[in-house]
């Protein structure tokens, strides 16, 4: 027999990251502004922000996420009214499809949400730096990276900008808008939140963490998204979160003979 590989194809590839930020501004924050030869996308995860790009200004509320192209001016600030918090990446990226960006403000949902929040938590397995400074410019590497952090974080925000086209294509949105996919989709979520805040309070077992700082870390936009956390963790027992995990078993043994 004989078999011919298929060479794949890729409709988006980001080669380089300039910065991935995530913080929360003061209520009176205020960033002159600068323009770059790569493109830029802020999301907001909690309140509202003036936005200025070229001679274009605009208020970005909770869930919207505004893109700026290479060599377009643009600043931010804060309105004064509540300190926001925002998701901020830059990165190099020359396709053509790209050009759907431009001048684009859309709103993100859940499914969007989520990979943003696991670009943002593998983040912080492979730079070392804070990911809470918004003037940085430079972003080193830690030594030795968590095993493949920099490839997902690459895969999640090509996924991230193929996921926002087709939502936002006729085709994409029928077939998304069924029901069927809908509950899926859904469940899938619920899923990844649930599976990102077990990990993350397992590195953090020997410490005292409020929902608040949970939900800010993770990117879950209140309280009440917690609930699904609740609901699961009633069916999660030491011998399932140990279950072929035993730097997990060491973690917790340690903990309970303290």
């Amino acid at each position: 027999m004989s078999y011919n590989g298929n060479i794949l194809s890729k409709s988006i590839s980001i080669s380089k990251i300039y910065s991935i930020h995530y913080f929360e501004y003061m209520s009176d924050f205020s960033f002159e502004g600068e323009s770059h030869d790569f493109w830029e996308f802020i999301c907001v995860d909690k309140g509202e922000v003036l936005v200025t790009a070229d001679t274009a200004h605009y208020v970005l509320r909770h869930g919207e996420i505004t893109f700026h192209q290479p060599n377009e001016f643009h600043n931010v600030q804060a309105t004064g009214e509540v300190a926001p918090n925002l998701v901020v990446i830059s990165f190099w990226c020359e396709d053509e499809a790209m050009s759907f960006f431009r001048k684009k403000t859309l709103k993100i949902d859940e499914v969007e949400r989520n990979i943003l929040a696991s670009i943002i938590s593998e983040a912080r397995h492979c730079f070392d730096c804070r990911l809470d400074d918004p003037y940085l410019e430079n972003m080193p590497r830690k030594t030795p990276e968590l095993f493949g952090a920099e490839q997902l974080i690459c895969l999640y925000l090509e996924q991230l900008l193929i996921h926002l086209i087709r939502r936002y294509s006729d085709a994409a949105h029928r077939q998304i808008a069924d029901p069927k996919v809908l509950k899926s989709t859904k469940s899938k979520s619920d899923a990844e939140i649930f599976n990102r805040v077990t990990d993350y309070l397992a590195v953090r077992i020997h410490s005292s963490v409020t929902i608040e700082q949970i939900c800010k870390d993770n990117l879950i936009g209140s309280e009440n998204q917690l609930r699904l956390a609740n609901d699961k963790a009633e069916d999660l027992t030491v011998k399932k979160l140990t279950r072929k995990n035993p730097t997990m078993k060491a973690l917790l043994d340690e903990a309970r003979d303290a």
